[in-house]
């Protein structure tokens, strides 16, 4: 590459001319019988290669990011795995959580390197780094206080429920939080979410808050959506 003229060199860019040298930089003696000519390396790639990249040991997880970065020019491409403590392997994607079941021992981590071009290969770029998380048993919404001017809440809330894991709705009565109950099986919505209803009944008090307690364990998660509240 010729930075002054800003064009890929082909050939042989001095083809006129006589070679010379000089002890000074000042003298300059022509050398008939020699003539300058360079040698350029280039690299030929594999269409594909596999490369480790490492292990980590890990206890209890539930969630897996693998946080690196890639070039892939025209044509290549870097895909990466994950091969778990009992042997199974599974695609990673970057910076997109992985959800497990609860793992405990060592993670292997590897990088497929595609290229349709041998002149051409993907790179991964810096550092490679692996963040690990451990799902909580119980994620827990808690609303800001609201009037209530009758003796009936009804509440209506979308949940995602997965397994034996549930969500659960609780109301605030005086200083403890009271379990609401759910009003029949619920109304499908879409995407698994499934719109029920829940109730207390006989509330006295000027306002109250709600609470959500959403249950999880590994790859069952629960979720809620679309809260509402009515009070009559």
């Amino acid at each position: 590459w010729d930075p002054v003229n800003n064009r890929w060199l082909t050939a042989q860019a001095y083809d006129v001319g006589v070679l010379l040298e000089s002890a000074n930089s000042s003298t300059w003696t022509p050398i008939q019988e020699e003539d300058l000519t360079f040698r350029l390396y280039a690299k030929e790639f594999n269409s594909q290669d596999d490369v480790e990249l490492g292990k980590v040991n890990v206890e209890n997880a539930t969630d897996i990011v693998l946080n690196v970065g890639t070039d892939n020019p025209a044509g290549c491409s870097v895909s990466f795995k994950v091969t778990l403590p009992d042997g199974a392997e599974t695609t990673i994607f970057p910076y997109e959580p992985l959800i497990l079941s609860k793992t405990t021992g060592e993670l292997s981590f590897s990088a497929r390197l595609t290229t349709e071009n041998k002149n051409l290969s993907p790179t991964i770029d810096g550092d490679i780094y692996v963040s690990v998380g451990k799902v909580l048993p119980e994620s827990v919404y808690v609303s800001r206080a609201f009037p209530i001017n009758g003796d009936t809440l009804n509440l209506y809330l979308e949940c995602l429920e997965v397994g034996d894991k549930k969500v659960k709705v609780y109301c605030q009565v005086g200083t403890e939080w009271v379990e609401m109950t759910r009003q029949g099986e619920g109304t499908p919505t879409g995407d698994g979410f499934v719109e029920y209803q829940f109730t207390k009944t006989g509330l006295s008090q000027e306002q109250t808050r709600i609470k959500i307690v959403l249950e999880a364990d590994g790859t069952e998660r629960t979720a809620a959506r679309n809260l509402r509240a009515v009070v009559v």
